[in-house]
């Protein structure tokens, strides 16, 4: 997981990723879904969760509570005949993420707005975690072993029942 913050983005017409509704589930027979309450949710171009390649799923994707360590990179992009499109190439870039129930984990491309809206653009890549009442917390990419093995180190904290 290497990365650096340079990105390529190449717009048609203004996207943006959907973070409503439910994803598809990375737990279990995947028959089922589990209360919101009970899973993280993660949005985003993603390739990779815990070394599971998850190009083919979509951009919203559901998880247990725990350690996940998710990787974007390479070619990706979202067309939709009513809002347009766009394509991107981004930099390798792995995220270790400390997921809660309840909580979402968003991966995003944020646009530049003051270099144009050209066919041609540049923008950011923004990671952040996000609890049921809105809080927000920025995520920086993994950027040695050690912040993994500190994620997988760590424990969810208990649901609170009531």
């Amino acid at each position: 997981m290497r990365g650096s913050s340079a990105l390529l983005l190449v717009v048609g017409l203004a996207g943006c990723i959907g973070r409503e509704g439910r994803g598809v589930p990375l737990y279990g027979d995947g028959q089922s879904l589990r209360p919101r309450g009970e899973v993280a949710r993660l949005v985003g171009p993603i390739a990779y969760v815990d070394g599971r390649d998850v190009t083919s799923l979509g951009g919203t994707l559901e998880l247990l509570p725990g350690c996940h360590v998710v990787e974007i990179g390479g070619r990706t992009g979202q067309v939709d005949i009513m809002r347009g499109g766009w394509a991107a190439t981004l930099p390798n870039l792995g995220y270790a993420f400390r997921m809660q129930g309840g909580h979402s984990y968003v991966i995003e491309l944020r646009h530049d707005p003051t270099l144009g809206q050209g066919p041609q653009a540049s923008g950011r890549i923004v990671a952040y975690e996000q609890d049921p009442e809105g809080s927000v917390i920025y995520v920086p990419w993994v950027r040695g072993r050690a912040a993994v093995e500190a994620c997988r180190q760590w424990t969810p904290p208990a649901r609170a029942h009531g």
